[in-house]
């Protein structure tokens, strides 16, 4: 097993992600694409097989991603998800989970760079249906706290 006192042991089928980049980003998983997302200095963003390391697919931005994404699956089954971060060059970005293409209406640009992670609420109503749309929040160092209205 991998221990703190033995990185040399890889847990079994799992390779190391090698980007040879700085990471600032937490790992964040996506439960229906078994993947795990996460952004570079380098300005790429990753999508990687959460049970091999293997690289399912890059988007490349124009300055350094520090913001820990947030993953957020619709309700319909067939969904695969959605990912969301923000970049140094200061646009906010949404890409579909499983091909990493950008979603309609993103990039969002901002005055500054994005470094914050953003959130999202989930509101329900009594029948515990899920509200639309859902707000989503992230701030920019222009010293604004933004909010974008998606629907799943």
């Amino acid at each position: 097993a991998r221990t703190s006192a033995n990185l040399y042991t890889l847990p079994a089928n799992w390779q190391d992600v090698h980007i040879s980049s700085p990471l600032q980003s937490t790992p964040v998983y996506g439960d229906r694409t078994r993947s795990i997302y996460f952004g570079a200095d380098n300005g790429n963003f990753y999508c990687v097989d959460a049970s091999s390391g293997g690289i399912y697919w890059t988007f490349r931005t124009q300055g350094p991603i520090r913001t820990t994404p947030i993953y957020y699956r619709g309700w319909d089954a067939a969904d695969k998800g959605r990912i969301y971060f923000g970049s140094d060059d200061g646009y906010f970005y949404g890409l579909d989970a499983l091909t990493g293409q950008l979603l309609p209406d993103f990039p969002i640009a901002t005055g500054a760079e994005i470094r914050g992670s953003p959130t999202m609420c989930l509101r329900y109503d009594q029948y515990d249906n899920l509200i639309l749309p859902v707000p989503l929040y992230f701030g920019s160092n222009d010293g604004k706290v933004y909010c974008v209205e998606i629907n799943p």
